[in-house]
């Protein structure tokens, strides 16, 4: 996408490196959980946590359900 945007103005790409992360990075199956999954990415990266391989598409709905439920008890 980034490619197809440097294109259409003829911006001179050569002096970047575009590198596609996907090795121990979950990938997003729903996409209403991309929101989770970057919140904990940085909750991650803020503990200089690296693996991201536990977090599961099983999880990801549990912790959304709780931070929906912290959230709305933080409100009342």
């Amino acid at each position: 996408m980034i490619r197809n945007i440097f294109k259409d103005v003829n911006v001179d790409t050569s002096k970047f490196d575009i590198n596609v992360v996907s090795e121990n990075y979950p990938q997003v199956l729903k996409i209403e959980d991309i929101g989770v999954y970057a919140l904990k990415q940085i909750e991650c990266h803020a503990m200089r946590i690296v693996d991201f391989t536990k977090l599961s598409e099983e999880k990801i709905a549990f912790i959304r359900e709780k931070l929906a439920v912290d959230i709305f008890s933080e409100l009342q």
